[in-house]
C-alpha cells in the first residue's frame, strides 16, 4: 500500500512540474535553458549508465533468491556430469 502511495506521489510531482514548465514556457520563459545537443549527449550517457546497470543486475546472482537459484543450478549442473551426460 506504500508503495502504491509512493508512486502516485511521484506521478503528481512530475505532472506538477511538467504543467509548471509548460506555463512557463507558454509565458515566453525558457525555465530549463538546454541546448538539443547538451540534451542529447546527457540522455545518451543517463541510458549507457542504466543498460549497464541493468546488464551487470541481470547477469549477476545479486538477490538472496537468485544466488539461491545460481547454487540449485550448480548442483544440477554436477549430477548432470556425473551421470555421464555431455556438458553444454
Amino acid at each position: 500500500m506504500k508503495n502504491e502511495r509512493t508512486k502516485a506521489l511521484v506521478r503528481l510531482i512530475v505532472m506538477a512540474v511538467l504543467t509548471i514548465n509548460m506555463g512557463l514556457t507558454l509565458a515566453g520563459k525558457n525555465p530549463v535553458p538546454l541546448d538539443e545537443n547538451v540534451l542529447t549527449e546527457w540522455l545518451s550517457v543517463g541510458l549507457a549508465g542504466l543498460s549497464t546497470l541493468w546488464g551487470w543486475w541481470k547477469n549477476s546472482p545479486v538477490t538472496v533468491p537468485a544466488q539461491e537459484a545460481q547454487e540449485v543450478l550448480k548442483v544440477l549442473k554436477s549430477e548432470l556430469k556425473d551421470d555421464g551426460e555431455q556438458e553444454g
